[in-house]
């Protein structure tokens, strides 16, 4: 991941289980996919991940992969 983009090549699927939603009320590096008034919600590697993690969705992922930086 550079800069909130996904830059790897491959099927969603594999891509998919690279990675997961995160909340955390740390910066992290990944792709900022909401803000709540507490924490952050980030689309992130698994080895990255911080806080409660959840599995990605293909809706995130797609989000990641066209808009990327545009919410960092």
């Amino acid at each position: 991941m550079s800069k909130g983009h996904i830059v790897e090549m491959g099927y969603l699927d594999e891509i998919k289980e690279k990675y997961v939603l995160c909340s955390t009320k740390e910066h992290i590096q990944g792709y900022l996919y909401k803000k709540t008034n507490d924490e952050n919600i980030y689309l992130c590697k698994k080895e990255e991940a911080k806080g409660d993690i959840q599995p990605a969705n293909f809706e995130t992922i797609f989000e990641a992969l066209v808009k990327g930086g545009d919410k960092i």
